[in-house]
C-alpha cells in the first residue's frame, strides 16, 4: 500500500510539473535561442539625406542584461555603394516584474527611393526582420555607443525593441507572455 501511495504521489508531482509548462530558465532559454539567429534588417530609413538601411548583427538575451549590436549602411541608390558605422545597444536593470504590453509592429510598405523595400532587401541578401516591442510600467537602463564616437549613456526608458526573423514572432511573443506570468507568480522556494 505505502509503495502505491508513493507511485501515486510521484505521478501527481510529474503531472503537475508537466501542466506548469516551461520555467523561467527554459523559457529564458528559448527566447535566447530565438534572438540569436534573428539577423537581418530591422528597417529602412532615409528622408533628404542618402537612405538607410539597419540592419541587426547580433542580439543576445537574459534576465540581467539584453544587447543587440546593429550596422547602419547608408546607400547610393544607382551604385548601392555603402558607409557602414556599427552601434551597441545594452538594456540593464530590467523591471520583469512589471512588464507591460507585449505587440508585434507590423511591417510597412514604406517606398525607398522610387523602390520597394523588397527590392533593396534582395539585392542585400539579408532577411526582413519583424519588430516586437516590449513595454513595461517602470523605467529600465539603456545605453548605447557607435563606432563613430556617438554614445548615450544610462537613459531611462520604458520599451525594448527587439528583432525576430518573421516564422518566430509569434513564437517570441508567447514565450514572452509566459515569462510576464512567470515573473508576476511568487517563487514559494526564494528563487
Amino acid at each position: 500500500m505505502k509503495t502505491l501511495k508513493t507511485i501515486l504521489t510521484v505521478f501527481l508531482l510529474l503531472q503537475t510539473a508537466v501542466s506548469f509548462g516551461q520555467t523561467k530558465e527554459e523559457t529564458v532559454k528559448y527566447i535566447n535561442s530565438i534572438l540569436s539567429v534573428s539577423k537581418g534588417i530591422k528597417s529602412i530609413g532615409g528622408g533628404n539625406s542618402l537612405p538607410n538601411i539597419f540592419i541587426v548583427t547580433s542580439q543576445s538575451f537574459s534576465l540581467e542584461k539584453i544587447e543587440q549590436d546593429t550596422k547602419r549602411e547608408t546607400f547610393r541608390e544607382t551604385t548601392l555603394e555603402t558607409e557602414n558605422k556599427y552601434c551597441s545597444n545594452v538594456y540593464t536593470e530590467i523591471p520583469w516584474n512589471m512588464l507591460g504590453n507585449i505587440t508585434i509592429k507590423p511591417r510597412n510598405a514604406n517606398r525607398f527611393y522610387g523602390k520597394s523595400n523588397s527590392d533593396v532587401i534582395n539585392k542585400l541578401k539579408e532577411p526582413e526582420l519583424v519588430e516586437l516591442r516590449i513595454e513595461f510600467n517602470a523605467g529600465l537602463l539603456y545605453s548605447g555607443k557607435c563606432d563613430d564616437g556617438g554614445k548615450d549613456d544610462k537613459l531611462v526608458f520604458k520599451y525594448i525593441e527587439m528583432y525576430v526573423v518573421p516564422e518566430k514572432v509569434e513564437n517570441i511573443k508567447k514565450a514572452f507572455e509566459h515569462l510576464k506570468g512567470l515573473m508576476k507568480e511568487k517563487d514559494l522556494f526564494g528563487n
